[in-house]
């Protein structure tokens, strides 16, 4: 199966949850039907924080495993990147969030190898939750992301959850809370 290593920007929180889809500091141009009947569609006229400051797209890391759908281009949970795993934000990935910590694992549609030894490629396919794959790479130090006005930037690996929530949100300006900016967020970089 042909595999990817760049994906849409599905949200900055949980790409599954109409919860996070719905908030207005989470929601990203692209997001899924999900549940069905509560899709809006969106245009560059509603990255209200203008197309220079929301990710497009952005480099993923594409698994080899052909039960794993990271990557996939044929599967839409396979070629989206998201800030989060969970509906209640406690989980939010910056790039290359460290995999070997358990809630910080990237929830595909389906994964084979939950424990792989590879720290950026484990995940948790079985989660109900799921709706969250981080943007990683394999060069040192950060990702590669194209932004709304077709400009490309190197994200280090160590951007601050705040910024990089706003990077994924296409009107986050003034409309984050502290909820979304917990100072203890358990999913850091390697």
């Amino acid at each position: 199966m042909p595999r990817v290593n760049v994906a849409i920007n599905a949200s900055s929180g949980n790409a599954f949850s109409w919860g996070n889809n719905a908030t207005p500091g989470i929601r990203s141009l692209f997001h899924f039907n999900y549940p069905r009947g509560h899709s809006n569609g969106s245009n560059f006229a509603a990255a209200l924080d203008g197309t220079s400051n929301v990710v497009m797209l952005a480099e993923m890391i594409g698994a080899d495993r052909e039960s794993d759908t990271r990557g996939a281009w044929a599967y839409a949970t396979g070629t989206f990147i998201s800030g989060g795993a969970r509906t209640d934000l406690r989980y939010l990935f910056t790039p290359n969030v460290n995999a070997l910590h358990n809630d910080c694992r990237d929830r595909p549609g389906r994964c084979s190898s939950p424990r792989s030894p590879d720290p950026q490629l484990r995940c948790s396919g079985s989660d109900s939750s799921r709706g969250g794959n981080a943007s990683r790479s394999r060069h040192p130090g950060g990702v590669h992301v194209a932004l709304g006005d077709a400009s490309v930037h190197f994200v280090n690996e160590d951007i601050g959850l705040a910024e990089w929530i706003l990077w994924l949100a296409k009107s986050a300006q003034g409309q984050l809370s502290d909820r979304h900016l917990d100072s203890e967020q358990r999913c850091r970089s390697f």
